[in-house]
């Protein structure tokens, strides 16, 4: 069993006109061994990166359709060493298609694509395990039950991913008003870890999301 803890925080370099929307940001992702005596994490993904985000790229905010466009270059590593140290950086885009259904219900589409800069020496098989591309689906009220799922088929659809999630506004079941939520997810498919890129796995769990 592996918990997957993932959180992500954009700050806007500047207001200059200029610089409108470009951005750093920090994701990680961790796998804890919940299930092994001293509880150790079996794998962890740093990834900074920097980029350009643009919320309203086609459609305005009160529009039912509306298109954003983010492009950046990020590198992810585990920070391991020795067989099992893996690395890569690679630059890639991302649009998110939201239709705004009623006042409360939306449907999101988001489609990525990306491509590997430099080698990938640490992981030699890396390009066709995760492939170039994913697309997440997602569907519900905005606040209260949404279900996604995504796939990343892998170079040739040999080597899919496939993710389903739901989740839920915590502060619907406690009351106050963080944004957190309750979360399960599927997950089936290769390359979801860095360390083992090129290993299937299946994997069901349970916990609670800081974004969704």
């Amino acid at each position: 069993e592996a918990l997957r803890l993932a959180a992500e925080h954009h700050e806007p370099l500047s207001n200059a006109y200029a610089l409108t929307g470009l951005g750093l940001a920090y994701t990680q992702v961790s796998f804890w061994n919940l299930d092994q005596p001293s509880k150790p994490f079996y794998d962890n993904s740093y990834k900074p990166e920097l980029h350009w985000y643009d919320r309203a790229f086609v459609g305005a905010a009160a529009d039912p359709w509306q298109a954003s466009l983010r492009v950046g270059v990020q590198h992810e590593s585990n920070g391991q060493d020795g067989d099992d140290s893996r690395s890569l950086n690679n630059a890639y885009a991302q649009s998110t298609l939201t239709w705004r259904i009623d006042d409360r219900r939306v449907l999101r589409l988001t489609p990525r694509v990306w491509d590997y800069l430099g080698d990938l020496e640490d992981n030699p098989r890396l390009n066709e395990t995760r492939g170039h591309w994913s697309c997440q689906v997602a569907y519900g009220w905005r606040d209260d039950l949404m279900a996604s799922v995504e796939l990343r088929p892998g170079a040739g659809g040999r080597y899919p991913l496939f993710t389903a999630e739901v989740t839920y506004p915590l502060h619907r079941i406690t009351g106050g008003n963080v944004p957190i939520f309750l979360m399960a997810q599927a997950v089936t498919g290769y390359g979801e870890t860095l360390r083992a890129y090129d290993a299937y796995d299946s994997a069901v769990r349970i916990g609670i999301a800081l974004v969704r």
